[in-house]
């Protein structure tokens, strides 16, 4: 049988945003072809729902990520905290250029997996969302598993992030793994009043090269 995973994440520092976070019903349109709709916004989080109506969690500090993610209809979960570290601390939420954290991911049936980061702040950037031109905060992160026997560290993956602030979202994502590398970027971002099934097929459309 195909496991069907959910996940719920807890932050336990809230994290003040830098600009208020688009209202709900705002709906994100990605390179990828991906569209998602802003649900909810918490003190901790943005919560989103894609076209295959899975819930996603994003966590107000960028280089968390997506914490939560459920799949639709749901049958098992897990859960992520910080097993260490402050990643908050990181500019531009705090003053630090670095950061290192853990992360656990405990499972609804039994068994957790631990995972480990460390990121850094790259300084500033510019992203070209339709003709507006956005500041960005960049962060490069590398996850990794510690080397039971011996000091070095195994690299696990790479993710370079921008962050805009006046939008509290992150605006590109590049990951890399040993044989993988991906690339997301925010296309267009429509504010509710703006929203239309027509509207987000045509952007969609032209993301797939599809002149129809």
């Amino acid at each position: 049988m195909k496991k069907i995973l959910s996940a719920t994440w807890l932050l336990l520092i809230p994290v003040t945003l830098w600009a208020q976070p688009q209202p709900v019903g705002s709906v994100a349109v990605y390179s990828d072809g991906s569209v998602e709709k802003l649900i909810q916004i918490n003190a901790q989080s943005t919560t989103w729902q894609d076209g295959r109506k899975r819930i996603l969690e994003y966590a107000n500090v960028p280089i968390l990520q997506r914490r939560s993610f459920t799949k639709f209809p749901a049958t098992e979960s897990y859960q992520e905290h910080i097993a260490f570290g402050v990643p908050a601390e990181i500019i531009p939420f705090g003053t630090a250029d670095s950061v290192i954290f853990t992360l656990r991911r405990e499972f609804s049936e039994g068994g957790h997996t631990m995972r480990y980061w460390q990121c850094a702040h790259k300084g500033q950037g510019q992203y070209q969302l339709g003709e507006r031109t956005l500041t960005t905060e960049q962060y490069h992160c590398e996850r990794y598993v510690p080397h039971k026997k011996s000091m070095y560290s195994m690299f696990r993956e790479s993710v370079d992030l921008a962050y805009s602030p006046d939008l509290s979202m992150v605006v590109e994502k590049v990951r890399k793994t040993q044989t993988k590398k991906t690339r997301r970027k925010l296309v267009s971002l429509l504010a509710p009043e703006q929203v239309s099934e027509q509207k987000i097929l045509k952007l969609v459309k032209r993301i797939h090269g599809d002149k129809s």
